[in-house]
């Protein structure tokens, strides 16, 4: 899809945004809570405080860990059609993950299992233009290997990118071990990386050990990161949403510094796209209110200003897959797009972000699937204009049996997938269902019929003895 961007903050206000981040970084320092990454820092010119923590980083230093960051890189499936390149002229959609989901059969709240994430990944490798997953959490398994099992029950079930939750740096190596595997060798796997390093800043300037575990890891080992923040305007960033990005923008900014010192050159992509908005009244983190379509905008613009992949979550602070889920997701999908990020995860979130609902997968599938048709504009040329065959069909004529309506109407009009198109009176004879039900239906149909391309016999052995193995580690 080639995207129509559009710019919210003028370019003389992304500077000055990405001037005070650069304040912020030297004059108040970033806690880094391995003693690895200050040393790394020191070596590099930052002023360090081991007993704090806390580095100041001169502006110098992240500005030439930019210069080395790539402007894009390959992600890839264990099918090469499923592979893309982050950081180009498209917009790619993923699945949310979370610890809660709402069950297809009986509509009730539980918590997520093993079964459920091997379920999630075969929906979605079902569904055509969904690009890569996240998980949901398996809470029925050690939480010291939850990574292992999560990753061994996504990869049996879909050959697409796969987001992986990684919880320590023991649970990134076994990871990147099962991704060899799968990819047929370590060169295999740099090459066409299965699974990146997600680790998430705490707001306000901090690097916790699990995030800074697992790029110390994978870094090295030639495997994407991302780095995001979840900063929240209004408790964990000030209220006034510059303040608020700057902040933002310097928590993200101090962890692509870091790993570019790790690793000159590191594929690294952005994130302050999952900033979230304080209900001063409820003491709510917001995802679906209009404030935060701000943060995704500056997500986009912030992130192509540094000449780096950009990635963002959308979700909708309603608990069904209602109007309000309906409205908030196609606004700030919309956005999303419109603002140039390359990368959105967001299809099936629910109950407020904290879980997912396969009927709100569906839904949000469909927002996903219009904003893109949106977003790709419309052509202009000498075929489109069609003036001879205008002329030739002449006043009172129709253009349905041309040649030229059956060579462009797949690309000019979109198909329907779950929305409602048919006439009241065809609506009526077919059980006057309304979407939620048809949703239901079709995540039922896909649960009971999709086959995803298995693995070999050898490596699903393998991927499984190392799930066994990191379990006997765990409780040693």
């Amino acid at each position: 899809m080639t995207r129509k961007i559009i710019e919210p903050f003028t370019r003389d206000e992304l500077y000055d945004i990405n001037q005070a981040s650069l304040e912020i970084m030297e004059r108040a320092g970033v806690w880094y809570e391995r003693e690895e990454a200050l040393k790394i820092l020191e070596k590099a010119g930052a002023e360090v405080d081991y007993k704090t923590k806390i580095a100041k980083l001169p502006d110098y230093l992240v500005k030439d860990a930019l210069k080395h960051a790539p402007r894009k890189f390959r992600l890839a499936g264990r099918e090469r059609k499923y592979d893309f390149v982050v950081g180009n002229d498209r917009t790619y959609w993923g699945m949310m993950g979370g610890p809660l989901i709402v069950d297809l059969e009986t509509g009730v709240l539980r918590e997520t299992t093993k079964k459920d994430v091997a379920d999630w990944a075969r929906f979605a490798d079902a569904l055509e233009d969904v690009w890569f997953i996240t998980p949901p959490m398996a809470r029925d398994v050690n939480p010291a290997v939850s990574a292992e099992h999560e990753f061994e029950a996504m990869v049996n079930n879909s050959s697409k990118f796969l987001e992986q939750n990684l919880y320590s740096g023991t649970g990134a190596k076994n990871v990147f071990e099962m991704a060899s595997v799968v990819q047929g060798g370590d060169e295999e796997l740099i090459k066409n990386p299965l699974f990146w390093g997600a680790g998430c800043a705490v707001s306000p300037l901090q690097h916790c050990a699990i995030a800074l575990d697992v790029w110390f890891e994978l870094v090295p080992r030639g495997i994407p990161c991302l780095v995001a923040t979840e900063s929240i305007v209004g408790a964990t960033g000030p209220i006034t949403m510059a303040g608020s990005l700057a902040l933002a923008n310097a928590d993200v900014l101090s962890g692509i510094t870091l790993i570019q010192l790790i690793k000159k050159g590191a594929p690294v992509a952005y994130s302050i796209g999952l900033s979230h908005i304080m209900d001063m009244k409820k003491a709510e983190a917001l995802c679906g209110c209009p404030e935060r379509v701000f943060a995704i905008a500056a997500n986009g613009q912030l992130g192509r200003f540094h000449g780096l992949p950009v990635w963002a979550g959308v979700a909708t602070d309603s608990k069904l897959p209602d109007a309000q889920a309906g409205y908030e997701m196609a606004l700030s999908a919309l956005y999303t797009v419109l603002t140039g990020n390359h990368m959105v995860m967001g299809i099936g979130s629910s109950l407020a972000s904290r879980g997912i609902s396969y009927e709100e997968a569906l839904i949000d599938w469909e927002i996903m699937r219009m904003v893109t048709r949106i977003a790709k504009g419309v052509e202009v040329n000498e075929e489109t204009l069609a003036v001879d065959l205008i002329c030739k069909t002449g006043p009172g004529g129709n253009f349905i049996a041309t040649e030229h309506t059956l060579r462009h109407y797949k690309n000019e009009i979109q198909d329907a997938i779950i929305t409602d198109r048919s006439s009241v009176w065809t609506w009526e004879k077919e059980g006057k269902k309304d979407m939620v039900t048809r949703a239901r239906e079709m995540a039922k149909k896909i649960l009971k019929e999709h086959e995803p391309t298995p693995l070999p016999k050898d490596v699903q052995l393998k991927i499984s003895e190392i799930v066994k193995r990191a379990e006997k580690e765990a409780k040693i």
